[in-house]
């Protein structure tokens, strides 16, 4: 018996997939009443995600009421595509895109008057911090959610409904993710966005210098640090692996990277290096 719904879903997949090519995609479902994520964070391949059997996996979960989030993946990287999250959207908005050559790869509109846009600014993958320079710089410059602008964020995939309560419907209903726009390319003026991102950044000195340099700089940040935590250790019953994590944690949020081992054996007394903090994956509307 041939399912329409099903078909509509998997050929709007399809075309989303294909304007932002990537060699895995990052899926995400979370539950909208309870926020928790469905368990795993699963990668696919386009030809994974356009198979019958994975879409029926998935719309089945979205009745449930999980909604569908989905991020090009490149490990600890950006993969070159930056979210923009437009709460007030509207065809000046992508004309001036287009204009300015800013130009989206594919157009979301995630409930009416909402939109997502994903720009492919990059043929090879962006290091965390240009790539969040970019997301923050084409948010304020076309009127997108700040909160949404950073080089992780996951957007809506198409051929699924908003299950936001705040999203519904006058009939009650969730509204689709609707796949307006769909075409493969680089936005032309992306290589200046990336060479604008990075020198600035090229500027600064690395954020493990002060640490790697001598081994005195690692007492001295360690001290730092101690003596800045009011009543530290306070109750803590490892209070120097706490201090490790804490700056662990702090840098690589910063960077997309891991700390430094040498840094770690200095700010944890010599200890062994610990396995590195979950990268938590941020979603949007």
């Amino acid at each position: 018996m041939f399912d329409r719904g099903l078909f509509l879903s998997s050929h709007a997949i399809r075309r989303q997939l294909a304007a932002m090519p990537q060699d895995l995609y990052l899926v995400r479902l979370i539950h909208h009443a309870t926020r928790r994520a469905f368990p795993g964070e699963r990668l696919w391949t386009a030809a994974q995600l356009g198979q019958l059997s994975t879409v029926q996996f998935l719309r089945i979960r979205n009745r449930e009421g999980c909604d569908v989030y989905i991020q090009p993946y490149a490990e600890n990287r950006n993969a070159g595509y930056i979210l923009l999250d437009l709460d007030r959207g509207n065809a000046t908005t992508l004309e001036r895109m287009h204009g300015n050559g800013h130009q989206p790869c594919v157009v979301l509109q995630t409930s009416p008057g909402h939109l997502q846009v994903w720009i492919q600014v990059s043929a090879v993958c962006l290091e965390p911090a240009t790539a969040s320079a970019i997301a923050r710089q084409l948010a304020h410059t076309y009127g997108g959610d700040l909160a949404s602008a950073d080089w992780r964020h996951l957007g809506r995939l198409a051929g699924f409904t908003n299950q936001k309560p705040l999203r519904r419907q006058s009939n009650g209903y969730a509204p689709w993710v609707r796949l307006l726009y769909a075409q493969l390319g680089l936005a032309r003026n992306g290589a200046s966005l990336v060479q604008a991102a990075e020198e600035p950044i090229g500027s600064l000195p690395s954020p493990f210098a002060f640490i790697t340099a001598t081994g005195s700089h690692d007492c001295e940040v360690a001290e730092l640090l101690r003596c800045g935590s009011p009543g530290f250790p306070r109750h803590h019953a490892d209070p120097e692996n706490y201090l490790h994590r804490t700056v662990e944690r702090a840098l690589g949020e910063l960077t997309g990277t891991s700390f430094p081992a040498r840094a770690r054996r200095a700010l944890c007394g010599g200890g062994g290096d610990l396995a590195p903090p979950t990268l938590h994956h941020k979603v949007t509307r």
